[in-house]
Order: structure tokens, then sequence, then C-alpha cells
């Protein structure tokens, strides 16, 4: 019975047969189809030509392969040795790709812009000059959208126009103080960064313009991410903490998806946001300070951009006449 089975299987399974199909499975991709068809394709090529795996965790080696680089990169970082297990994982990742009902919106931070290589390029209209020569510059309304004058000064706002004359002085500590030693109350500097959310229209304006005096609410600088060096930006005007997802995967900084997609916004248009870098080691000095990462496509020339999520958690104060973040 064996040698007819083997007669028959040489004649119509020949070898060069066999080559092709392991050939296929080894080159599986997954594509644009979903995790479920992936594993029923994988299975049916596996079926033909068992011998091509080993054991268990060989066939889960070469079924992640074939996987699209988002859920390759989350499955790999788990280090799952079994199919079942990796075949679990990788179903549960696709799911958050399914879109929301209602997407979160956040506002965005101050700090997109582009450089050229050609030459100036005003980040403000679009201009061939720098910012500080727009007409434009005084910034853009986020209540009427006229340009010219911001949110806090709209003639159709409901709410009067705060008045800088009649706000009391706050006691907090001098310049140039850390603020973790006040763990009662934030130092002024963060108390009217937290105003300036409820009248956002300040945060494009403060990153738009070069003038040293003009950007009153960002501190630039080197930090650490992963022992990896960054130019990251210090922004009171952001409500959440950013990474350049280009440079996440440059440097195999790992990313996870979000369990709901959100939306971070700006005065023309949004950008969705769908995965983010969980409790990113970011190191300042001799203290490292976990944060996590939201990951957008573009961030102008910065690989990070600290928000109001991350200074308020580690009490941070921002000096803005020396351009310094106090943690």
């Amino acid at each position: 019975m064996d040698a007819i089975q083997g007669v028959l299987l040489a004649h119509y399974f020949p070898t060069s047969v066999k080559r092709k199909m392991e050939q296929d499975l080894r080159s599986l991709l997954q594509d644009e189809r979903s995790v479920a068809e992936y594993e029923r394709e994988f299975s049916r090529s596996l079926h033909c030509v068992p011998f091509v795996v080993r054991d268990d965790e060989d066939k889960a080696r070469i079924f992640e392969r074939g996987l699209r680089p988002s859920i390759f990169r989350l499955v790999q970082s788990s280090n799952l040795q079994t199919y079942r297990e990796l075949d679990t994982l990788t179903e549960a990742a696709e799911a958050p790709q399914e879109p929301e009902p209602v997407a979160r919106t956040w506002p965005v931070y101050s700090a997109m812009r582009t450089r050229s290589s050609t030459g100036p390029r005003c980040v403000i209209c679009g201009g061939p000059h720098y910012p500080r020569q727009c007409s434009r510059s005084r910034g853009r309304c986020f209540l009427c959208g006229q340009e010219g004058h911001f949110q806090s000064d709209c003639p159709r706002s409901p709410l009067p126009a705060p008045s800088s004359a009649s706000a009391p002085a706050s006691p907090g500590p001098s310049q140039g103080t850390s603020s973790a030693h006040h763990p009662a109350g934030r130092p002024p500097v963060l108390r009217q960064a937290e105003g300036s959310r409820q009248a956002p229209s300040g945060r494009m304006y403060a990153a738009q313009t070069e003038e040293a005096a003009a950007a009153e609410n960002v501190v630039a600088g080197i930090i650490l991410l992963y022992g990896i060096r960054v130019r990251a930006l210090f922004d009171t005007g952001a409500s959440h903490s950013f990474i350049n997802r280009l440079f996440a995967e440059l440097h195999d900084i790992p990313l996870v998806f979000l369990l709901h997609p959100g939306r971070v916004t700006v005065p023309d248009h949004s950008l969705d946001i769908r995965e983010f870098c969980p409790s990113c080691p970011v190191r300042v000095g001799d203290w490292i300070m976990p944060v996590d990462l939201l990951a957008l496509h573009k961030l102008g020339e910065f690989d990070v951009v600290l928000g109001m999520d991350w200074l308020t958690k580690y009490y941070a104060t921002i000096d803005c006449k020396d351009r310094t973040a106090i943690d």
C-alpha cells in the first residue's frame, strides 16, 4: 500500500511542484487581506507542504514574516513562541483599525512647521519669506477664522476679553525655581498655559514666528529617548505629547495601536491618530520621566513634542525668558 502511494505521489506530486509550493508558502504576504483571510491562505498552503515547518515555533516565525509591517512590529516585540498565541494576538491587533462611531479630538501642538531646501518659506501664508516678515503674522482667530486677532479678542466671542492689567499676580515660586518643591499647586507658568487651552488661538502663532521674543510658550532642546538623542519641543500649547512616526520607525521604537483612534486639530485641517509609543523613557539630565507619545507623520524639524500631559505630570516649569525647562 505504501509503495502504491509512493508511486502515485511521485507521479502526480513531483519534486518540482513541492519546491514551487514551498517557495509560495515562504513568500506569502498578507498585503490588503485581513488577518483571518491571510491565516486561511497560509493554512491551505501549509497543508500541501507540511514538511516545510520543523515545529510549532517555526510555523509561527514563517507566519509572522508575511504580516503587514504595522502588525509585524507589534507581534515581534511580544516574542510569542507558539502559532496559536501569534494568531490570537494578530487578530486582536487588527480590531482597533475598524472605524469608531465618534473619534476623539485633541488640540494640536503648536510646532507644526516645515523647512524648504530651496529658500525661506513662510509657515503662516506659504509665501517665499520668513514668518517675521509676513503681513499676516498676527495669527488667525480660531472662532471666526479671520486674521489679525486671536479668539480672546474676537468681537464675536460671547465672553469678555481678559484684561492683563486686572489679573492678580500669582505668588508662585521665583524664576528658575523647580515646581517640584510646591506639590500643592503648579507654578504660575503652568497655570497660564492651562488658561490658554480655553483660548487656543495663540498655539499656532507661538511657533510660526521666528523672533525670540514672540515664542513665549515654547522651549526646544536635546533630550534622550531610549538612549537616542532627539530634538524635543517643550510646548505648553499642546495638550498631549507626540513623536515623529518616521523617526520611531528609523530607530525601531515600538508603536502600538490605540484602542480608540483619535484626531488632532489645527486651524485649517485635522490629522488622524492611530498609533502611540507607550511609556517612552524620556530622559532629561539625570531624570527618566516616561510618557505616552502619540505618533504623527510630520513634526516639522522636531522628533518629539512634550506637551501639557508631560509637563504637568512631572511639575515642569517653563522659563520663557531664559528658554529653559526646569523639572
